[in-house]
C-alpha cells in the first residue's frame, strides 16, 4: 500500500515539474516574441550559449522541442538582461 501512494506522489511531482517548465518555456517564448529580432535577441543567444539562428528558430517554433536546458539557458540569459536593465534605470 505505501508503494502505490509513494508512486502516485512521485507522479504527482514529476507532473508539477513537467508543467513548471510548460509554464516557463511559454513564457520564454513570450519574452523572445516581445523583444522580436534585433540586437537583443543577438544578446540573449550570446549570454545563452547558443547561435543566434537556432535562438530563432525557437522563438519562430520551427524547433518544436528545444529540450530543458535550451529553455533554461534562455530563461536565464532573459533574467540577466531584465535584471541589468532595472540597475540600469534606477541608477
Amino acid at each position: 500500500m505505501q508503494n502505490s501512494v509513494m508512486r502516485i506522489r512521485l507522479t504527482h511531482v514529476r507532473r508539477m515539474r513537467i508543467m513548471s517548465r510548460m509554464m516557463k518555456f511559454a513564457d520564454v517564448l513570450k519574452a523572445l516574441a516581445d523583444r522580436k529580432g534585433g540586437r537583443d535577441w543577438a544578446l540573449v543567444a550570446e549570454m545563452a550559449g547558443m547561435h543566434y539562428d537556432t535562438l530563432a528558430r525557437i522563438a519562430r517554433g520551427d524547433i518544436g522541442n528545444p529540450g530543458v536546458l535550451a529553455v533554461e539557458k534562455i530563461a536565464a540569459a532573459l533574467e540577466k538582461i531584465e535584471a541589468a536593465k532595472a540597475k540600469e534605470t534606477s541608477a
